[in-house]
């Protein structure tokens, strides 16, 4: 007699539900696997960018002109502003003929002038071409930018650039002397700065101002906007993106200058992943700021 194996229906049905509850098992391993991927992927790309974005910050606050960083917020922006610094050199600061006769033209103080001479300029190339400063942005010329008691070097008035105790004057044109070394720089109108620099009396080139601001989750970089006595929340124009998914504790906060000790900036970046898994990152970085004008 033969003998018949097999499996009965009640085996049948185990065996099956036992699948079942293996592959849910299965499916669930794999999506948490999938969700856990997928959120240390995005966490690591804000954080990526918030990197790259303070590096970005850190270098353009290094060239920052002294005393001209300032912060303010309001309910929808915080904003960083500040003066580049595009070039600069050491300013003639006295008056009389040169060895070979010719007249100097000393920076303008206790007399107004519309120009003023300037020594072992950097700006300066072998054949005296400057064209580069108006290419390069260059919009006002700063001497000694350290206010006594503000924190900032903007005027009060109706023009920034202005006033008797402003370190800013507008920027023409510069060009080149039949002096050796000798460059002639000219001003927008007939003015006079507040104040000497002390030896070896340098200048600054400074073009229009940059801001940094946080606005709408997103870190913004505007250039290109006219200076305001008030600082602008946020400029006009368009900004530029650095990094996005940021939260609304992001913010600047500044410690000013002074001629003893260099400013601080520190920058505080929220991170909000879309994800659900382990909640927002936060990014902090100081960045010093200079202080000799």
């Amino acid at each position: 007699m033969i003998r018949q194996s097999g499996f009965t229906l009640i085996e049948a049905v185990l065996v099956l539900v036992l699948l079942g509850v293996l592959s849910i098992g299965l499916a669930a391993f794999i999506d948490n696997a999938t969700d856990h991927y997928a959120d240390t992927a995005e966490r690591t790309r804000l954080l990526g960018e918030a990197r790259l974005a303070l590096t970005r910050m850190g270098r353009e606050i290094e060239r920052a002109l002294p005393y001209s960083l300032r912060t303010d917020s309001d309910g929808d922006a915080r904003c960083l502003e500040f003066l580049p610094t595009r070039d600069g050199g050491r300013y003639q600061a006295e008056g009389g003929p040169y060895p070979g006769g010719a007249e100097r033209e000393p920076l303008p103080v206790g007399e107004t002038a519309t120009s003023f001479h300037v020594l072992g300029f950097e700006g300066v190339s072998g054949d005296g071409d400057l064209t580069h400063l108006r290419q390069a942005g260059v919009e006002y010329i700063a001497v000694y930018p350290a206010p006594p008691a503000d924190t900032h070097i903007y005027g009060e008035g109706a023009d920034p650039a202005a006033g008797d105790d402003v370190a800013l004057r507008r920027f023409a044109s510069a060009a080149a002397t039949s002096i050796g070394g000798v460059v002639q720089v000219n001003l927008a109108n007939d003015t006079r700065f507040p104040r000497h620099a002390p030896q070896p009396h340098r200048f600054f080139l400074v073009g229009s101002p940059v801001s940094f601001c946080v606005e709408g989750g997103d870190l913004l970089r505007y250039e290109g906007y006219g200076l305001q006595v008030d600082q602008p929340l946020p400029p006009g124009g368009t900004g530029r993106p650095l990094a996005r998914g940021l939260g609304a504790g992001s913010t600047f906060e500044l410690e000013p200058a002074g001629l003893e000790r260099r400013g601080l900036v520190r920058a505080r970046l929220e991170l909000e992943p879309q994800s659900d898994g382990g909640g927002p990152l936060t990014v902090e970085h100081a960045f010093s700021t200079r202080n000799h004008p």
